[in-house]
């Protein structure tokens, strides 16, 4: 059985692609190709920075946060996601959250939006060596909560997410909702967030899961 879920943060619990492609149009002062965006909304802010020919140590980093802090009105939970959130922290499973944005950004993430009701933990890239598509933030909740691979679930929308799994060993859904792109592996895949409700609750109540392929 599942003991712990752990989230992608955006594009799985927060709908905050525009945003993000925005600020950096406007950081470097024109549209983004198609490739450019799929690339900054899923690699870190460090990655991003070196592809643009961005200088970290000219106040760029505070200029990006302040300027999400600005607009993060139009930033917001996916619908059903509060839902499923409390749902699942009522059947006593452990709700994290792993995500490529920095710490401040992450704190941002998680107390602008009502998810640090339901989130008990963060792992995000200034915590670890190798950000996701490694599994080193997986591996580093796991071995804080004393998990095994098989008691922890991961729900992402990118490709970078179910790399990440699959590096950590560990069970991946694929939440359509914030997905383009699929990597050619197993996995479920999520239309929307009931839907992974009513997985956990099957696992719970001792009913065997389907993987389907994609």
């Amino acid at each position: 059985m599942y003991k712990a879920i752990i989230y992608d943060c955006d594009g799985t619990l927060l709908d905050s692609k525009n945003v993000t492609i925005e600020t950096y149009e406007y950081m470097i002062g024109r549209k983004l190709t198609e490739g450019e965006r799929e690339k900054v909304f899923h690699q870190t802010q460090i990655e991003s920075f070196k592809m643009f020919n961005l200088n970290i140590e000219e106040g760029n980093l505070e200029r990006i946060e302040n300027m999400y802090k600005e607009i993060d009105d139009s930033i917001k939970p996916f619908d059903g996601v509060m839902n499923l959130l409390r749902a699942v922290k009522k059947l006593g499973i452990h709700q994290a959250m792993a995500t490529n944005r920095n710490a401040e950004a992450a704190n941002l993430a998680l107390n602008g939006y009502g998810l640090q009701k339901y989130i008990e933990t963060v792992v995000h890239a200034d915590m670890v060596l190798n950000p996701k598509p490694s599994g080193e933030m997986l591996l580093k909740y796991m071995d804080t909560m004393k998990l095994e691979k098989h008691e922890v679930l991961f729900v992402g929308n990118a490709i970078t997410d179910h790399m990440a799994a699959i590096d950590a060993g560990i069970d991946f859904f694929y939440c359509r909702w914030g997905t383009v792109e699929y990597l050619k592996k197993s996995a479920i895949i999520l239309d929307r967030p009931e839907e992974l409700l009513q997985y956990v609750k099957e696992d719970v109540y001792g009913k065997n899961l389907c993987t389907q392929g994609i």
